[in-house]
């Protein structure tokens, strides 16, 4: 019952006929915000003080986070595409060419112009 109900509450929501979304808004969610917007306003200078004195704190822990990501990326990406680095001294067979129906109708027509 619950999903029946959920499912009926998203499609109200989004339905242009029923304009659910702007109802929600007009009558609940915009009175509300207007109602606490110096509260919300003092919140967001709060929250953003405080982030802003974490990441200062902890520069050197993103920098070396950073480093870290960026290292195993690149060997992501060696290891995926091999060809586009160096093989450093490792053993690399031929490389095999999948071919789809686009390619094989073109050797055939290759064959029949020969």
């Amino acid at each position: 019952m619950y999903y029946h109900v959920k499912f009926a509450f998203l499609v109200w929501l989004q339905l242009p006929s029923f304009n659910g979304a702007g109802q929600l808004y007009s009558n609940h969610l915009r009175p509300f915000l207007l109602r606490h917007q110096d509260r919300l306003d003092h919140l967001t200078e709060v929250v953003n003080g405080m982030m802003a004195k974490f990441i200062i704190a902890h520069e050197g822990e993103f920098q070396l986070a950073k480093l870290i990501f960026l290292k195993t990326l690149a060997s992501v990406r060696q290891t995926i595409h091999p060809a586009d680095s160096p093989a450093n001294g490792a053993f690399q067979g031929q490389s095999r060419r999948i071919k789809d129906s686009q390619s094989l109708e073109d050797e055939e027509e290759e064959d029949d112009d020969e």
